[in-house]
């Protein structure tokens, strides 16, 4: 119902874009380099000394981190490679074409269409080879250009201006007609 949502792949773009900096940074990384990619609160208004990093809890545990203290106080986030990798391949096969998000459990039937739809061959495992498809339509550039995640402003509606005439039209009639009752 309604015009869809723009950000449909946001989630994918950003385990992507953490798994990438995760990888690119030996599977250790701190808040700062997570930041630019999730949620972080507002800092507080006064100089207060607690650090609550409550907000990246959520990327660790879905990409199999934990956080270790070191001994200067620095929490540092551990990813184990793997989960990673693994996470990081589902998010280029949604970004790449959305329609394959259920890939892992669809019927012999629905593989054979997807696979016939995108010009795959239809011979060995089509799951991998669907993957393998939507790996290579991802383009090599940056997700990120700018260094950050941002999410695309949602129109309120698509429809053409004599549509929204008539729905507000049709508001307004339903309206004189509650009143008149």
């Amino acid at each position: 119902f309604g015009d869809g949502d723009p950000n449909a792949a946001l989630r994918a773009a950003r385990v992507r874009a953490l798994a990438g900096v995760i990888r690119a940074n030996g599977g250790a990384v701190v808040v700062e380099q997570l930041a630019p990619y999730l949620e972080p609160p507002s800092l507080p208004k006064d100089d207060s000394a607690l650090v609550d990093e409550s907000w990246v809890l959520p990327a660790c545990l879905e990409l199999g981190g934990r956080p270790e203290v070191q001994d200067d106080g620095t929490i540092v986030y551990v990813f184990d490679e793997l989960k990673v990798s693994a996470l990081e391949a589902d998010a280029a096969v949604l970004l790449a074409d959305p329609e394959l998000a259920a890939v892992d459990v669809a019927e012999a039937a629905e593989l054979r269409q997807l696979a016939e739809e995108r010009g795959v061959s239809q011979s060995g495992d089509l799951r991998r080879a669907l993957r393998r498809w939507a790996a290579g339509q991802l383009p090599q550039q940056q997700l990120f250009p700018e260094g950050y995640l941002e999410e695309r402003a949602a129109p309120f509606s698509n429809a053409e201006g004599g549509q929204l005439l008539a729905a507000a039209a049709l508001g307004v009639a339903n309206f004189v007609g509650v009143a008149y009752l």
